[in-house]
């Protein structure tokens, strides 16, 4: 299976110039894959369906209908910024939409997958207001509410300190990387996560097996992401000069 894997790419709408590099990236690989695994945050705010939403991601939602017409697997697993948009991606692309993780095997290893955003155990604030906005509650809310206005505020509370995409967050690593060798230790062979914003691998021996973790990285600024090639997995970047 060739597979490939995009995460945190936060794309703010029609003037976000790395909508259309995306964009270029997806419909690259159309014919090239068999499956196209989405690990969260694609979007700088999605939730739920709405035409407003559908404008706004033209682009990246065009060449995912390509691929799912090219009848090419597409796993969304949801992110942190992007939630409660399983029936809209059932139903447009087909997708497979899990909100919490998502378990797939890779040249027969075990591999577990999700975005990351709840690999800090002790941040139980978050925690709640993760639960919070995937509530009964919340999707009400939001059906009353002008989206025009949801949808400034999503994007406001979205871009809120969000200078530092590509740079190293060595405390975000250090609990992302403790939660892989968890799941190493519950029985997989392979951890696949994102929320970092840069690429990390590691490897680890645990009873004379070799597990791994890896990291997809963000799109912006520097365009990473992650392809399987049937037996390894390689960070890349995209090259739109080209």
């Amino acid at each position: 299976m060739q597979a490939l894997f995009i995460a945190d790419a936060h794309i703010s709408g029609t003037k976000d110039e790395y909508q259309k590099k995306l964009t270029d990236m997806l419909l690259s690989y159309a014919d090239k894959i068999d499956a196209l695994f989405i690990l969260g945050d694609l979007f700088e705010f999605w939730t739920g369906g709405n035409a407003l939403l559908v404008k706004e991601y033209a682009e990246i939602l065009s060449a995912l209908k390509v691929i799912s017409q090219r009848g090419k697997q597409i796993v969304y697993l949801e992110g942190n910024h992007d939630f409660s948009l399983g029936k809209f991606f059932k139903k447009a692309f087909n997708a497979e939409v899990y909100p919490d993780y998502f378990e797939s095997y890779f040249d027969k290893r075990k591999f577990f997958l999700a975005h990351g955003d709840t690999a800090n155990q002790e941040d139980f604030l978050y925690r709640v207001l993760r639960k919070s906005l995937r509530s009964f509650i919340f999707s009400a809310l939001i059906k009353i509410i002008p989206f025009s206005i949801v949808w400034r505020i999503g994007k406001a509370f979205g871009s809120m300190g969000r200078s530092d995409w590509g740079k190293p967050d060595h405390r975000l690593t250090r609990h992302l990387r403790e939660f892989a060798r968890n799941k190493f230790g519950e029985g997989y062979d392979g951890v696949l996560l994102a929320h970092l914003h840069y690429p990390d691998r590691i490897t680890a021996n645990l009873d004379g097996k070799q597990c791994e973790y890896i990291n997809v990285g963000g799109w912006k600024p520097d365009m990473h992401y992650l392809l399987y090639n049937g037996s390894s997995f390689e960070h890349r970047q995209f090259n739109d000069k080209n």
